[in-house]
């Protein structure tokens, strides 16, 4: 699903599960470098996924 959402070279890792929350924490490495368009990607494919928190890290 990441690979359709966000290209080939995404990947998805499941960093997290809480059954106490109901929730899972993803950690998404992907090409794109703009923060606003990776948040678009999520929510448009994951309609009833709620986005708690994004951290934006850039590599060198």
């Amino acid at each position: 699903m990441f690979a359709y959402a966000f290209g080939a070279d995404t990947q998805a890792y499941i960093v997290e599960t809480s059954r106490l929350h109901d929730c899972t924490m993803l950690y998404v490495e992907t090409d794109s470098e703009d923060i606003n368009e990776v948040i678009g990607t999520l929510t448009a494919h994951f309609a009833h996924a709620t986005l708690g928190r994004v951290t934006q890290l850039t590599r060198h």
